[in-house]
C-alpha cells in the first residue's frame, strides 16, 4: 500500500513514525521503490521497555541533506537532517519526531531541550507528538497540564507556529504536529486518509525548495542490430589496411560507435517507482476509503466505521499480497525476480564531509574520493624482492593458442550489461554483434600478445566508490571497484583459461584455496569446513578458528614482485610480457555518475575489476 502511494503521490521525501523497525532488518529496503531514495532510520533503543517506535525518512534521490547531530533520548526518536539543492547557499531543517503516550515527563522535557539545540535556521518539525486534548488544545493554544505548558512555551519562545489543526486521528485528536518557525517554507498544509495499517491520518505539504530534476536512464535501443551487423560485415575489410596496434583498434572503435548511434541509438527514459499494480476491486476499494474519510472529517459517520473500513482494506490488501507471492515463487524464474527485491542496489553517494567541510557536487566528491584511493596505489617498494627457490614444474606457459570458436563462445556467454569503460563498448554490443566482430577481435588478441602492445583504452579504469559499512559521509567507508574495458575482459578470458589449466596440471594451488577456481567456491569451503568441525565435536575435540583480513590485499601489491612470482610458477615469455604491461602504467578516474576525477597515476595494486587480477594474485600467494 506504501509502494502504491508513492506511485500515485510521487512525493519528494517521506516521513514515517512507529516503523518497528529492529536493528537486524530494514523492510523499507524492500519497497520497490526503494531504489529512488535515499532512507535513513532511527531505531527504538533495544533497551527501552516496550517493542516499537522507531521513525524513518525517504529522501529523493538528488535532493542533497546532511544530518544534525542531536542528543538520542531513551524511548523517543528523532530524525534531523539539513536539506538544499543549491550547495546550501540555503537550507531547511527538518526534524522528524515520534514520542510514545507513556513516555515520562523527564523524556519529553529531554525532547524540548534537544529541540531547542537545532532550532536554528528556517526548521520544519514534524511528526507524531501524542499530545491529546490532556496536554494542549492547538485550536485556542492552551495547555491543560505541565508538560503541555512546557511544549507550548517552546513554540511561542522560538516562534513556532503548527499548521495542522484538523484531527489526525480517527478518535478528533490532533496527536501529529507540523510545525514551523518560518512559514513561507511551507504551503498548502492538509491531512488525508492515511495507510490501512494505522488510526492516523496522513499529513501532506510542499517544502519550498528546489525539486530535484528526475532521475534519467540512458540505453541503446536494439531494434535494429541485424542491420548493425550486416554494415559491419560489409566494411569489415577496411580494418585489415590499419597497421598498428593503437591505430586498428582506435579505428574499430570510432567505427562500431559510430555505426551504433545509427542503427541502435541511444535512448533515454525518466525513471518511476516500480510499484505493484493492484486490480481494480482494490483500486476501488482505495477510492471508498478516501471518501469515508472526508465523511469522518465532516462528521457524517462515526470513528468506528471509519476504523472498521480500513481493517477490512488492510485484510483485503494483505490476502491479495500473499496469493500473488505464492504464484511468484512457484516457478524458478519467479522466485528469482521475487528475491531481487530483497537486495537492493548501490545507493547515490550523499554528501561527503571531510576534514569539517562538506562536499555536495558530483566532480568535488570525485576529486576527493581521488585523493583517497591514491595512496593504496602507490605502494612501490624500494628493496629488491625475496629470491625464492627455482621451480622445477614439468611445464611452462609462454603463449596462448585461441580460434575463432574459443571467441565466439565468450562473447555468446557474456551478460547482458550497458556498463562502458573508457573506450564506450558494453558487453551487450558484443553480445549481439558476435559473429560480426569475432574476426577482429581474435586479429586484434593475437598482434597484442605478439607485439606485447595493448590500446590505451586497455590501461584506463573507471572507479566506482562502494559503500562498506559506517557513516557514508566519511570516504574512508569506500573501497574501489574498477570498470574495464569490455573487449580487453574478453582477452582476459582467453588468457585466464590457459592460466587455469597451467595451474591445475603443474597443482600448483593448494587444495586449502577456496574461491576464483572452478568448483570450489565459498560455499564449498563452507561445506569442508563444516565437515571437519563435525567429525572435531563427535570426538570431543578443540575447534579454533582465526580470521586474517589484508588490508587492501588487491590495491598494494607490488607489481615487480608479482610479477617474479609469476615467473618463478612457470609463467613465462610473451605472456608474462603482455601481463607486466597490462598492470604497469594504469591510470583510474573515479566516476560518480557523468563526472569524473583528475586520473590516478596506478602503480601497484590490481585494479579489481579485471578478470585475470583475481588469479594472478592468489596463485603466487598460495
Amino acid at each position: 500500500e506504501l509502494d502504491l502511494e508513492i506511485s500515485q503521490q510521487n512525493p519528494d521525501i517521506l516521513f514515517l513514525t512507529e516503523t518497528w523497525i529492529n536493528s537486524s532488518e530494514n523492510p523499507l529496503l524492500y519497497l520497490k521503490s526503494a531504489s529512488l531514495f535515499q532512507i535513513i532510520i532511527e531505531n527504538r533503543n533495544q533497551s527501552y521497555k516496550s517493542r516499537g517506535g522507531g521513525v524513518a525518512m525517504l529522501i529523493k534521490n538528488g535532493i542533497s541533506f546532511r544530518h544534525v547531530k542531536r542528543k538520542k533520548i531513551a524511548g523517543i526518536d528523532t530524525i534531523a537532517i539539513d536539506v538544499s539543492t543549491n550547495r546550501f547557499k540555503y537550507y531547511i531543517r527538518l526534524v522528524l519526531v515520534y514520542r510514545p503516550p507513556s513516555i515520562s515527563n523527564q523524556s519529553t522535557q529531554s525532547l524540548i531541550k534537544v529541540l531547542q539545540k537545532i532550532s536554528e535556521g528556517n526548521v520544519v518539525i514534524i511528526g507524531d507528538f501524542n499530545f491529546n486534548k490532556s496536554y494542549v488544545n492547538w485550536h485556542d493554544f492552551t495547555a491543560n497540564n505541565s508538560i503541555g505548558k512546557e511544549f507550548l512555551e517552546f513554540t511561542l519562545n522560538f516562534q513556532y507556529s503548527n499548521l495542522i489543526l484538523d484531527s489526525t486521528h480517527y478518535k478528533g485528536s490532533v496527536l501529529d504536529l507540523l510545525l514551523t518557525n518560518n512559514s513561507s517554507c511551507i504551503t498548502s498544509p492538509s491531512s488525508s486518509t492515511g495507510l490501512s495499517t494505522s488510526d492516523h491520518f496522513s499529513i501532506k505539504f510542499l517544502l519550498n525548495i528546489q525539486r530535484p530534476t528526475p532521475s534519467i536512464k540512458t540505453f541503446r535501443d536494439y531494434k535494429n542490430i541485424n542491420l548493425l551487423n550486416a554494415h559491419i560485415a560489409k566494411e569489415f575489410n577496411n580494418l585489415y589496411d590499419i597497421f598498428f596496434i593503437s591505430d586498428k583498434y582506435s579505428f574499430f572503435v570510432n567505427f562500431i560507435l559510430e555505426l551504433s548511434n545509427i542503427y541502435i541509438p541511444i535512448r533515454s527514459l525518466t525513471i518511476r517507482p516500480n510499484v505493484t499494480i493492484y486490480p481494480k476491486y482494490i483500486k476501488r476499494l482505495l477510492a471508498s476509503k478516501n471518501k469515508i474519510f472526508n465523511d469522518l472529517k465532516a462528521n457524517k459517520i462515526p470513528p468506528s466505521q471509519y476504523l472498521k473500513f480500513c481493517k477490512t482494506v488492510k485484510h483485503i490488501i494483505n490476502r491479495y499480497n500473499s496469493t500473488r507471492i505464492k504464484k511468484l515463487v512457484s516457478s524458478s524464474q519467479g522466485i528469482h525476480k521475487f528475491m531481487k527485491r530483497f537486495t537492493k542496489g548501490h545507493s547515490p553517494i550523499p554528501y561527503l564531509e571531510h576534514n569539517g567541510l562538506y562536499t555536495f557536487e558530483d566532480k568535488a566528491k570525485c576529486d576527493l574520493f581521488a585523493r583517497a584511493f591514491a595512496p593504496s596505489f602507490s605502494n612501490v617498494p624500494i628493496q629488491n624482492h625475496p629470491i625464492l627457490p627455482a621451480s622445477n614444474y614439468s611445464s611452462q606457459l609462454d603463449d596462448i593458442d585461441f580460434t575463432l570458436i574459443d571467441i565466439v563462445n565468450i562473447l555468446k556467454s557474456l551478460p547482458p550489461k550497458e556498463g562502458v569503460s573508457a573506450d564506450g563498448i558494453s558487453y551487450k554490443l558484443l553480445k549481439n554483434c558476435t559473429d560480426s566482430i569475432a574476426p577482429f577481435l581474435a586479429d586484434l588478441f593475437r598482434d597484442s600478445l605478439d607485439s606485447n602492445i595493448l590500446p590505451e583504452p586497455w590501461k584506463i579504469s573507471f572507479i566506482t566508490p562502494i559503500f562498506k559499512k559506517g557513516s557514508e559521509s566519511d570516504v574512508s567507508n569506500y573501497r574501489p571497484i574498477a570498470i574495464t574495458s569490455c573487449i580487453c575482459r574478453v582477452f582476459e578470458r582467453l588468457i585466464l583459461q590457459h592460466i587455469l589449466a597451467h595451474i591445475e596440471a603443474n597443482k600448483i594451488i593448494s587444495d586449502q584455496q577456496f574461491g576464483f577456481l572452478k568448483k570450489r567456491s565459498t560455499v564449498t569451503q563452507l561445506l569442508s569446513s563444516f565437515d571437519a568441525w563435525y567429525k572435531a565435536i563427535l570426538n570431543n575435540q578443540c575447534i579454533d578458528c582465526i580470521f586474517i583480513d589484508f588490508k587492501k590485499a588487491f590495491d598494494s601489491v607490488p607489481i615487480r614482485y608479482l610479477i617474479y612470482k609469476l615467473s618463478n610458477i612457470g609463467i613465462k615469455g610473451k605472456l608474462l610480457n603482455w601481463i607486466s604491461n597490462f598492470l604497469s602504467n594504469r591510470t583510474a578516474f573515479v566516476k560518480i555518475n557523468n563526472n569524473y576525477s583528475d586520473p590516478i597515476p596506478i602503480m601497484s595494486g590490481i585494479p579489481q575489476g579485471t578478470i585475470i587480477g583475481p588469479q594472478i594474485t592468489i596463485t603466487p600467494a598460495s
